[in-house]
């Protein structure tokens, strides 16, 4: 997965607390989502040029 996230989004800037930017990937992947709970889906990004906690990248799914 983590290959077809770096081909989708392969220059991914930095999106700093409280900025909002929005991108689109397509494909397939079966998640578990609880209802009527926060579920997240975590991704983290292999660059060394980024800060470690720069690194991740959350999508909060209802």
């Amino acid at each position: 997965m983590d290959k077809k996230i770096h081909d989708a989004l392969p220059d991914f800037p930095k999106v700093k607390e409280g900025e909002s930017k929005s991108y689109s990937a397509s494909g397939k992947i079966i998640l578990p989502v609880i209802k009527g709970q926060e579920n997240y889906l975590i991704f983290t990004r292999s660059d060394s040029t980024l800060e470690y906690e720069d690194t991740f990248i959350y999508f909060k799914l209802q």
